[in-house]
């Protein structure tokens, strides 16, 4: 199993801005053929953060938010939160702070946490905000095409 952040599924899903560079777009087709080969053989999980991350958003659209919701549908599962991944994302917030790291946002620790506690590599476009932590493998799209 592997989790994927909420950066990964929104490149893989939303549509690309009408200003997108070739870059940005070359990144968004990368995500989704990552996305893709992990879903079919239902390799790709999400947690309950991603899934709120990604449906927050006050102006989705009912055709947006039924399209998400089918990707959703997709995955192998949604994996709840627990106190032993909510410590553990805490954890590494200290020793990262500690180190003079940067600290992940809460829901990038809660995310942290729940691959440390089932041992699953985070598959991310934001690896910058997972990397150096110890205990966690991080997957950029890249490394999930191959």
């Amino acid at each position: 199993m592997i989790l994927a952040d909420t950066s990964v599924l929104v490149d893989a899903w939303e549509p690309a801005r009408a200003t997108a560079t070739p870059a940005e777009l070359e990144g968004k087709a990368a995500a989704r053929h990552a996305v893709e080969r992990l879903m079919a053989p239902r390799t790709l999980a999400a947690s309950a953060v991603t899934v709120t991350e990604l449906l927050r958003r006050p102006t989705m659209s009912g055709g947006r938010l039924a399209h998400l919701e089918a990707l959703l549908d997709l995955l192998r599962g949604i994996l709840p939160v627990t106190h032993v991944a909510a410590e553990l994302g805490a954890h590494r917030a200290r020793w990262r702070a500690r180190r003079g790291l940067a600290v992940p946002d809460l829901g990038d620790l809660l995310i942290i946490g729940t691959c440390i506690e089932l041992d699953a590599p985070v598959l991310t476009t934001n690896a910058r905000h997972f990397s150096g932590t110890p205990g966690l493998t991080v997957l950029s799209v890249d490394d999930a095409r191959h």
